[in-house]
């Protein structure tokens, strides 16, 4: 028997649970066959054993007896107005919430996530859009934006929300961009069928000293839009600078030494491992071990049902609760069917 790698992670193997064999890796444990009690040990542990880039720190945290992971992110200021002079700085992301019975691979794929957002955040900022009227430089994609302010205007001037839709306001709306202090030009437009189009955007080098994101440089993107909209445009824009970034995370992301999310791995053969190590049918004819593994994993899914609470926002999740006549699953707790 091979070595129980869960059990350093946080696992503990279920009574009566079955090995597997799967030719070149031989007999073990799968990952479905352990409870997960995580502590602070373990969750460092899982942490410590992912790579990924070098501007990119990992830390495992404990608050009021809560676990949780959060990114730190060395670069510089990315706003127009900041001085590119200054040394880099280290920020963070957002504390990722870890419950005690998450399982290894989740974490894992939690932490690769919260890279992701971390980068997101930073490609939002990258966008400078400089109005040509004023000159003033803004990041219309920042996460930092006032929710108030702009709902409030939306809803007091919906005349304004239309956009320009010609080829031509397009044209003279790209030298008013930049993106991590890189230039765009245009080198594919092709009308397609239906108002659609294909628009191929080329990026240039950075012209800033402390640009980062070097997947970036010289990078093409293409988009093909549904009409010439200036709006449509930049959200499209937006969403495959964010997409071409998830992707170089996927690929320089390493668990245990190995691109476990790169795009070169066929899917296919997760596919097939998956399987294998899932033999329920041979497995649950053993009616203890069948009746071990329902009961904790009802007890898992149970702990994970949240307070139903009270005020508006109950009412909104009550009401939509309200429209199934039978629904499965672990309700929350506090939720009491109408009766009739």
């Amino acid at each position: 028997m091979v070595e129980n790698n869960y059990v350093g992670f946080g696992g503990i193997l279920m009574p009566m649970a079955k090995s597997i064999n799967i030719d070149t890796v031989g007999d073990f444990y799968p990952q479905h066959y352990y409870t997960y009690n995580q502590s602070l040990e373990s969750l460092s542990s899982i942490l410590s054993q992912i790579s990924s880039l070098n501007n990119i720190l990992l830390f495992a945290g404990e608050d009021n007896g809560n676990l949780y992971l959060q990114v730190g992110n060395i670069g510089h200021e990315n706003y127009p107005y900041a001085d590119q002079s200054h040394p880099p700085k280290l920020v963070y992301g957002r504390k990722w919430r870890i419950d005690r019975d998450t399982p290894t691979p989740e974490i894992v794929q939690t932490a690769l996530l919260a890279i992701q957002k971390v980068r997101e955040h930073e490609v939002r900022e990258l966008l400078v859009w400089r109005d040509p009227v004023t000159s003033a430089a803004s990041t219309p994609f920042s996460c930092h934006q006032d929710v108030q302010l702009i709902t409030g205007y939306l809803r007091k001037h919906r005349s304004r929300q239309t956009t320009e839709s010609d080829q031509s306001s397009l044209e003279t709306l790209i030298p008013q961009l930049t993106f991590g202090g890189r230039q765009l030009s245009v080198v594919t437009e092709l009308p397609l069928a239906d108002n659609r189009c294909l628009l191929e955007i080329c990026l240039s080098k950075p012209t800033t000293k402390h640009s980062g994101f070097i997947e970036f440089d010289d990078a093409r993107v293409s988009l093909v839009l549904d009409g010439w909209s200036v709006a449509l445009f930049l959200h499209e824009l937006m969403d495959a600078l964010i997409r071409i970034s998830d992707i170089y995370t996927e690929n320089t992301f390493m668990f245990a030494g190995v691109q476990r999310f790169n795009r070169q791995v066929d899917p296919r053969i997760i596919g097939k491992l998956s399987v294998q190590s899932r033999p329920y049918k041979k497995h649950m004819a053993d009616q203890e071990f069948l009746k071990s593994f329902n009961r904790m994993n009802y007890q898992v899914d149970k702990k994970r049902a949240p307070q139903l609470g009270s005020g508006q926002l109950s009412e909104l999740n009550k009401a939509k609760l309200y429209q199934h006549n039978a629904l499965d699953g672990h309700m929350p707790v506090g939720y009491q069917r109408i009766a009739g």
